[in-house]
């Protein structure tokens, strides 16, 4: 929103962002995971590990704090919730073996696609 103290009078406004650091990930057993696909899924409980802290900035006259999660532990299976993160192997159609004359784009999407449906030139 353009004016955030109208917005959020008498509210918390928290934004959740780290493109960097990558939050230690581990399974039930304290071991690290390679592949948190493999583990970690919508629904799933975990215990999450947090460092928070408040600051003052005089300068702005603003007050806040912070929240970095630092580690996710898997703790139990659950319903999964949302979209499956998957497709099935049912959704594609078996090209067999590649083949040179195959290296074409065109010729691979023309398969299944008329020229004048493709998404390119």
């Amino acid at each position: 929103p353009e004016n955030y103290t109208q917005t959020y009078t008498d509210s918390v406004y928290i934004s959740a962002k780290n493109k960097y650091v990558q939050p230690l990930l581990v399974d039930r057993q304290a071991q690290p995971v390679s592949n948190p696909r493999e583990v970690f899924y919508a629904g799933c409980w975990v215990i999450a590990k947090l460092n928070i802290g408040a600051y003052e900035l005089d300068l702005y006259k603003t007050k806040g704090f912070n929240c970095t999660l630092t580690g996710v532990q898997f703790f139990k299976h659950d319903e999964r919730w949302g979209a499956s993160p998957k497709s099935d192997t049912s959704e594609f159609k078996n090209y067999g073996e590649e083949e040179d004359s195959d290296i074409s784009v065109s010729n691979f999407a023309s398969a299944d696609m008329e020229p004048d449906v493709l998404p390119w030139p």
